[in-house]
């Protein structure tokens, strides 16, 4: 059976696009490697700012307990020196010294106070904080995790293509030694005398 021209140059067509398509989706597919080990990294980084998120948080719950407890201590001291200010008053004369010094307990007890009522007010907004970032890190890791899958999709497609495109042209290829090239006119003039001679 003879193929024409127009055949063979439809087969030599497909051939150069299945390796322009196979050429392509390697490509493709080394750049969507790439975006993998790029979403990986970031993965990576949002969970370390997670757990770090995490510790501090644990830090300021450690850091509000001690300050509470040396509120308490501040609350006390203030009391302590309230009663010995009243003792020194009772004491009269004799007490002067005392009430001095019962003073500046309370004075101390009260700075105490105002510097801890500071410093919650400073932890209480770190934690606010750190909630809205832990959020925030959240919602970015749930899209890094969709983005991830979506990427793993995308290389699984770009593996089948790449698959079709080497069918194709390993069948362009096998095609090839079947061809058979077109008989020009002079050709088959002379093939046909050559059968009446040998008639």
């Amino acid at each position: 059976m003879i193929i024409t021209i127009k055949s063979q140059e439809k087969m030599a067509a497909l051939r150069d696009m299945s390796s322009n398509l196979s050429e392509t989706v390697e490509e493709m597919t080394a750049k969507t490697s790439e975006v993998a080990q790029v979403s990986s990294v970031i993965s990576d980084r949002i969970q370390q700012i997670s757990t770090n998120s995490e510790q501090i948080s644990i830090t300021a719950n450690d850091a509000s307990q001690v300050i509470s407890f040396i509120l308490e201590i501040a609350n006390r001291s203030h009391l302590l020196g309230l009663n010995a200010a009243i003792e020194a008053a009772r004491a009269g004369q004799d007490g002067r010294g005392f009430s001095v010094v019962a003073g500046e307990i309370r004075e101390l007890a009260q700075t105490s106070k105002n510097g801890l009522a500071r410093i919650t007010e400073f932890l209480e907004g770190i934690q606010h904080a750190i909630e809205d970032s832990s959020a925030s890190v959240q919602e970015v890791a749930a899209m890094m995790e969709e983005h991830t899958a979506s990427v793993e999709e995308l290389s699984g497609a770009f593996t089948q293509i790449a698959s079709i495109a080497e069918q194709l042209q390993n069948q362009a290829k096998s095609a090839e030694p079947n061809i058979v090239q077109p008989v020009s006119p002079s050709d088959a003039y002379s093939h046909q005398s050559h059968q009446k001679d040998t008639t």
